[in-house]
């Protein structure tokens, strides 16, 4: 069993890779229509991180581990991973439409790393930081 998702420091063009599996992941995801508690039914965007549809590839697995080294501050302590049932959030809509991911954080990067990944995507595509709303 592979234990060392995250080792030494990550190339610009592995970032590239795993910020590209990740978006296709999410990106022109269409809706599905499921009834949650009490009846409601609503839409949401089921994807292999999320939902494991389709089944969560170990490669799209090691993208997120190699960029979680970017948003967590003690990634190296960590001694378990969470698979996609462990999730606990769903991407929701209120109508059938497709996703579109318009812009990708790359948490604390070392900012002339975050400028290599950022030169493989459109302008503005790529920010520092973790969680900021898109403007």
């Amino acid at each position: 069993m592979e234990t060392n998702f995250v080792p030494g420091e990550p190339s610009a063009a592995q970032l590239v890779r795993a910020v590209k599996l990740l978006v296709a992941d999410f990106d022109g995801r269409p809706t599905s229509r499921v009834t949650g508690t009490g009846g409601r039914p609503f839409e949401f965007y089921p994807t292999a991180i999320t939902d494991n549809i389709p089944p969560l590839h170990p490669e799209l697995s090691r993208a997120v581990c190699l960029l979680s080294r970017y948003h967590l501050k003690e990634f190296a302590a960590a001694t378990v991973g969470v698979g996609e049932e462990d999730r606990g959030a769903m991407i929701i809509s209120d109508a059938g439409f497709r996703s579109k991911v318009v812009q990708v954080q790359l948490g604390d990067m070392p900012a002339a790393l975050a400028e290599q990944v950022s030169e493989h995507f459109p302008a503005g595509f790529c920010r520092l930081g973790s969680g900021e709303p898109c403007s």
